[in-house]
């Protein structure tokens, strides 16, 4: 599968999953989402959302 992006910004990844960017940086903090940051940007891989969108094995998630 070919993507154009390697990672996305807060902004990006809110209007791609329809989470709060305030949820995605909580999420950030709870270390259940992965984050890069560089300067003062913070980056989402692509691999991090689909983590994060996963069902989990504890019955959580969509």
């Amino acid at each position: 599968m070919y993507r154009t992006k390697y990672a996305y910004s807060m902004a990006e990844v809110a209007a791609l999953t329809g989470l709060g960017r305030t949820t995605l940086f909580k999420l950030v903090k709870e270390g259940r989402l992965q984050a890069t940051r560089i300067d003062r940007r913070t980056l989402i891989t692509h691999e991090a959302i689909v983590e994060l969108l996963k069902p989990s094995e504890r019955g959580e998630g969509a």
